[in-house]
Formats: structure tokens, C-alpha cells, sequence
């Protein structure tokens, strides 16, 4: 019995070690410039939207409305059982609206049959969801940071738009420790940054031709970065320019959101896993961090795991034990309270947090439920704002 609770301990002693790395080298992550040139690359703004007649309006119009020369980039947004009202008045802004209709819907199919019809029309692809709003100067600063970086894929910050209720707040503050952890740490060690979904730009003919390669029903960005790193393409991270989230306002969109990611976590592992071996030993190593952040414990299910370890460890009450699920609890404290503390300087904390990340807890159990769904099905997370 101690033997394999060490074992466990040593896996979660493993994850918040890198966790707890990665926070401290995010701490002085800053944009790399490589070179300098005034070229204007054309742009494709690309909005996927399923059923999101509530804020793709905005999205749209946003994106239309940029501060860039005008022949120099188009606005799709793909209608997915969008109303027809919905659909004229993104056109009257002045972006082409592309109908599809799926027997299951997926992000992958949309972005496929947009690749097909304009996937060779701009020098990059941006992918934004359709709650996300961009400034009027998006592609300006976009267009600077491509000519100082040369980069073929980049994954921008993603800030919230809404953090004032506890769900809300909690959801940001995922997103930022993840953006530490998971995005500024690794490239300041050259490591590729994660991708969110949303607010990722790619050269187009690299997108087209991973596109047509991808099937993925949940967590499409875990298999791009996957593909991406293992055919040794970087991705960038930049803070700015940066584009407005939507985050979670209730908490029946937990239990499928995070069933969605939770499921594609260990099922990209799952399918990635023996090429993560072969490239640790080959030398690919980008390649080989990715699949390795894959076996990372989700944030609140491994907090759950901790305290149950922390319970066990007390019962059998044996000083190897105790003293290593110390060392883990002092490398998950240590980790969180320096990103709580860099957050909450810039957002304010709602009353309630403590009930409501019991909630969320809950939800995440609940998720549970949902994860078969996952694999054949696209769970929607419905958008309010």
C-alpha cells in the first residue's frame, strides 16, 4: 500500500514541480525580437459559430472594423444553424458568411470547409470564437509583432471579458495560470506555447494543410499543437495583442465545457503517447513537452487528489509518506498563491469565492457524466454576453 502511494505522490510530485517552474520562469517572460521588416501581410479573420446568435454579432463587427488596410484582410464567420436575421446582418457589416450544416457538428468540420473555399486567400489565418472581440488595432499590432518574429504560429493572450462574479473570476484566473504555466514559462525555455482555441493565428498554408489532416471532435487545439510540434513548427505566445473571452457566468456550463477538455486531455495522451517517447529520444523535445503537458492532472481534479492523498498519508501515518506529500503541498501552494497573488492585484475578488469553488468542484465531478458524450459528440458551451 505505501509503495504505490508513493508512486502516486511521486506522478503529483512530478506535475507540481513543473507547474511550479513554470510559474516562477513565466514570471520574466518577455516577446522575443528577431528581425525587423514593414511588409503588410494579408489576413483572414475566421469566426466559427455553432448556434451563437447572441454575441456573434458583435464579434463580427468587431473584426470588420479594423484599423488596417482594407484589401488586406476578409471576415468569414461560418453559420452553423444561425438564424437568417443573424446571418443578413453580418453580412450588412460587410464579412462573407459561410452556411454549413453537419449531421455533428464540429470546429474542425467548419474550419475544413472554410479552408476548402478560402483557405489559400490571405498570407495568415486567424481563429477567433464567437464570443471573442478584438481592438480596432488588432491587425496592426499582429502584423508588427509577424515582421519582429517571424513567426508561423501564434497563440495571443486571451483576457477576459467578464470576471465579476465568482464563477467568472474563477474561470479567469484558470486561463491566467494556464497562460503562465502553459504558454510565457515554456517559450522563454523555447518551448512551444499551448493553443486555446481561439485568438491563434497560423501562416495559411500551414492551417489548410493541418486542417485537412484533423478529425478531433473535443479539444481540437490540443491535436493543432500536437501535429504542429511533431512536424517541429514553433508556437509563439504574445500578451499583446490580446483578444476578450467570454468566460463562464453559470454552472451548467461547467459540466460540459470541462468534460470536453478533460476527455480530449487523456485521449490525445492516450494517442500521442508512443511519439512522445520517440521524440524525448530523438531530440524533439518540443514534441515531447507537449505530450508530457498532457499528463498533467486537471487543476481542480487534482486538488481533489491531494486531499485525499493528504487524508491517506495521515491514516497511515509512516514518515516517508507524510514527508513527500509535504514537498507536493508545499510546490502546489507555492505555485498558486504567486498566481493568485499576480491576479487578483489586477482583478478584484467578488464576494463568495470560497462557496463557489466548491461549486465548480462539484461541476468538475459532475463532468463526469458527460465524458463518453465527449468522444462522439461536440458538447456546446452556450455564450450569454
Amino acid at each position: 500500500m505505501e509503495t504505490i502511494l508513493l508512486v502516486v505522490i511521486a506522478y503529483f510530485a512530478l506535475a507540481y514541480l513543473y507547474t511550479f517552474i513554470m510559474t516562477i520562469v513565466g514570471l520574466f517572460y518577455k516577446e522575443v525580437n528577431i528581425s525587423k521588416t514593414d511588409r503588410k501581410h494579408k489576413y483572414s479573420i475566421v469566426i466559427p459559430a455553432y448556434k451563437e446568435d447572441a454575441v456573434i454579432a458583435e464579434t463580427a463587427l468587431t473584426a470588420v472594423r479594423q484599423q488596417y488596410e482594407k484589401n488586406l484582410f476578409d471576415v468569414y464567420v461560418i453559420s452553423d444553424q444561425l438564424k437568417a436575421s443573424t446571418n443578413k446582418l453580418i453580412e450588412e457589416f460587410g464579412a462573407t458568411v459561410i452556411k454549413v450544416e453537419f449531421d455533428k457538428s464540429t470546429k474542425v468540420k467548419s474550419l475544413a470547409r472554410y479552408a476548402e473555399l478560402y483557405g489559400n486567400n490571405a498570407d495568415y489565418t486567424i481563429i477567433l470564437d464567437a464570443d471573442n472581440c478584438i481592438e480596432p488595432t488588432f491587425l496592426n499590432e499582429i502584423n508588427d509583432k509577424i515582421n519582429k518574429t517571424n513567426a508561423e504560429v501564434i497563440q495571443v493572450q486571451r483576457k477576459s471579458k467578464n470576471h465579476n462574479t465568482g464563477i467568472s473570476f474563477l474561470d479567469a484566473f484558470s486561463e491566467y495560470a494556464n497562460t503562465m504555466i502553459l504558454s510565457k514559462g515554456p517559450n522563454l525555455l523555447k518551448l512551444s506555447s499551448k493553443l486555446s482555441g481561439s485568438g491563434m493565428i497560423l501562416q495559411s498554408e500551414i492551417f489548410t494543410d493541418l486542417i485537412s489532416t484533423m478529425n478531433g471532435i473535443s479539444g481540437f487545439d490540443k491535436e493543432m499543437e500536437l501535429k504542429l510540434t511533431k512536424s517541429n513548427i514553433y508556437i509563439h505566445y504574445l500578451d499583446a495583442p490580446y483578444v476578450l473571452d467570454e468566460k463562464l457566468v453559470n454552472h451548467s456550463q461547467i459540466k460540459t465545457q470541462r468534460s470536453r477538455w478533460i476527455y480530449a486531455q487523456f485521449d490525445y495522451l492516450r494517442k500521442f503517447f508512443i511519439s512522445g517517447l520517440v521524440a524525448l529520444f530523438t531530440g524533439k523535445l518540443d514534441h515531447a513537452h507537449k505530450v508530457f503537458q498532457l499528463a498533467l492532472p486537471p487543476r481542480v481534479l487534482g486538488v481533489l487528489a491531494l486531499v485525499i492523498l493528504n487524508i491517506v498519508s495521515i491514516i497511515l501515518n509512516n514518515d516517508t509518506v507524510l514527508n513527500s506529500i509535504l514537498i507536493v503541498d508545499l510546490l502546489f501552494i507555492s505555485s498558486y498563491i504567486i498566481l493568485f497573488f499576480l491576479f487578483s492585484r489586477k482583478h478584484k475578488m467578488p464576494k463568495g469565492l470560497l462557496l463557489e469553488m466548491f461549486k465548480i468542484t462539484f461541476g468538475y465531478i459532475q463532468a463526469f457524466k458527460y465524458f463518453k458524450r465527449a468522444g462522439k459528440e461536440f458538447l456546446h458551451t452556450k455564450h450569454n454576453i
